[in-house]
């Protein structure tokens, strides 16, 4: 799971420093959330998931300049209110 997460990340990068569309960027999370539920045989595997792509997200947050650090951010905020619940304590602001 841990080189698809590595995909997703560099993916949404692509997308950051590009067209930045977040409906493209929430689908390659689902997507990647929908393998894990398959992958595991269950639905509580989205969760870590989620977990271990927003920490992923985190630096490269912190990394990236301007508008694609606010896409980003962006991500990493619908990922935590969609994904993670208000216990998570994520980074975007």
């Amino acid at each position: 799971m841990a080189n698809k997460i590595e995909t997703c990340v560099r993916d949404l990068v692509q997308i950051a420093e590009g067209s930045r569309n977040l409906e493209m960027a929430k689908a390659l999370v689902e997507n990647l959330l929908d393998d894990a539920k398959f992958q595991h045989q269950q639905a509580a595997a989205r969760f870590p998931t989620a977990q271990q792509l927003r920490d992923a997200l985190s630096p490269v947050y912190n990394a990236l300049g301007g508008g694609a650090k606010q896409f980003i951010g962006d991500v990493i905020d619908w990922l935590r209110s969609e994904h993670l619940g208000r216990s998570d304590s994520g980074t975007a602001s």
